[in-house]
């Protein structure tokens, strides 16, 4: 009784495995993506000499990174964050934040930065479908 119990739990282990490697082999067909943020202006104490947000394909196998896309999303994109939430028909968000202090238009006197909601476009360039111009806090949560 106990040998045919064990012998019936390392099937259930060796299906287990073989399920998780066809699991990984299936997703390593598809790339993930990076993202990567730079600079685009000199400030004065950074000189940027980014395009925007450069997109790549990582490879797991090498670890090799293809370049996949660059969007221009305004100065300085120097902050970006993917979400699990979905929005703009389904689509993930990635936010970008935007390192500028430039003269609010909306209240004379101060200044502001912005923060963008981008979602990824087939060719690997980014789409912007909103922005929005207010002071930007970022907080990190780790659960």
């Amino acid at each position: 009784m106990q040998a045919s119990l064990l012998l019936l739990g390392f099937a259930a282990l060796a299906v287990g495995a073989t399920n998780a490697l066809v699991k990984e082999t299936a997703q390593s067909l598809s790339q993930p993506i990076l993202f990567a943020a730079t600079h685009t202006r000199d400030e004065g104490w950074m000189v940027g000499t980014g395009k925007g947000i450069y997109t790549y394909k990582f490879d797991t196998t090498d670890g090799s990174l293809t370049p996949f896309g660059i969007t221009s999303v305004g100065v300085n994109p120097v902050f970006v964050q993917g979400s699990t939430k979905k929005f703009f028909g389904g689509k993930p968000v990635l936010y970008a934040v935007n390192a500028v202090t430039d003269d609010s238009k909306t209240n004379p006197g101060t200044q502001t930065g912005y923060v963008s909601a981008l979602t990824l476009r087939s060719n690997g360039t980014l789409e912007l479908p909103t922005r929005w111009s207010r002071t930007v806090e970022i907080r990190r949560t780790f659960r």
